[in-house]
This record gives C-alpha cells, sequence and structure tokens, in this order.
C-alpha cells in the first residue's frame, strides 16, 4: 500500500502537506449566503447571513493515503477532515482543512511550493497562482476582514454577497499581478 509515513521530522511533514497541496490543492475564498432561524421566546425568526469561508482541500481518493493526511495535518495542529464523493473508485474525494484557526494555520506554513496557476476549472481565479490566492487571503484573515453579515431581506443580502465577492476577487487579482 501507498504511504507517506516516511515523512518523519516536522519540516519533513510541512514540506510534504505543502507538495501535496502545491499539485492536488485547491483555495476557494468566498463569502457564501445561508438563510438562518433563530427561536426567541418562543417565535421563530429567519434571516440572511453572509459568512466568509475558505475551503482549502487536497484531492486523494486513496484512503489510505487521505487517511495519513488528515493524520498528518494533525500531527501539525490543523484540522482536517476526509471528504467523501461516491463519483470516484474509492468513495472519497481526499482532505478538506476545516476552522478559521487552521485554514490560518495552514496558510502561514506557505502555502504551495512553486507558483503553480489555479486551472481553467475555476472561472473566478483561472490564471492566479495558488500562492498568490494563499497569501491575498491569509493578508485579509490578519488585517481582520469582517467575517460575518445578517440581513432581514434576501435580495439585500444578495445583492450584498455579490458585492463582497467582487471585491474579493478584484483584490486576489491585484495580488496575483504581483506574484506573476
Amino acid at each position: 500500500n501507498p504511504s507517506i509515513k516516511f515523512l518523519d521530522n516536522k519540516k519533513i511533514r510541512i514540506l510534504g502537506l505543502r507538495t501535496y497541496f502545491d499539485f492536488d490543492g485547491s483555495i476557494i475564498p468566498s463569502y457564501k449566503l445561508k438563510k438562518k432561524r433563530q427561536r426567541i421566546n418562543k417565535k421563530l425568526y429567519f434571516y440572511y447571513q453572509i459568512q466568509f469561508e475558505c475551503d482549502i482541500n487536497i484531492a486523494e481518493t486513496n484512503p489510505n493515503i487521505a487517511s495519513e493526511l488528515s493524520a498528518l495535518c494533525d500531527t501539525l495542529g490543523i484540522k482536517s477532515v476526509i471528504k467523501k464523493d461516491r463519483r470516484n473508485w474509492s468513495g472519497l474525494y481526499g482532505i478538506r482543512i476545516y476552522q478559521l484557526e487552521s485554514i490560518i494555520k495552514f496558510l502561514e506554513l506557505g502555502g504551495p511550493l512553486t507558483n503553480v496557476k489555479i486551472s481553467s476549472k475555476s472561472k473566478r481565479l483561472q490564471g492566479i497562482t495558488k500562492k498568490a490566492v494563499c497569501n491575498s487571503t491569509l493578508n485579509m484573515l490578519k488585517r481582520g476582514i469582517r467575517k460575518s453579515y445578517h440581513f432581514k431581506d434576501y435580495s439585500t443580502a444578495h445583492s450584498e454577497k455579490e458585492r463582497l465577492n467582487a471585491a474579493l476577487i478584484k483584490e486576489l487579482v491585484e495580488e496575483g499581478k504581483k506574484v506573476r
């Protein structure tokens, strides 16, 4: 069975994780809109929340390696979960790094090792380097961007989400031009 257990010291584990991200990783920072409900004094209230999320994924369908990648993240203090995907032979997609603290910790490790560009699968970020997206996302998080907004009506929430995502993409593209 394939294995990555030979990554035995911390520097090597970090390089191993960054290399895996370089080849099979994706980063998707975006604002997402969700309908929420809250019960106050037995009355149910609905509202819309826009929340900043950053999906960091590493594709790996081999169950042994996916499990070892998740364990590798654990040894570095990064929370991850193995994601399932029935379309793949193993039923796995790979791993997803979650929780904002873990996302920041991963980004502080440096993200990808090379200046690999994001593929055409991403209509929003195609041609920008993963490194630029990682650096820009980390900079935004460290300077304290607002991560959550609340609205009573859908149309206001939706237009604000579109505005926030357009501003986010603009910043990522600007950062990408600096790195190229």
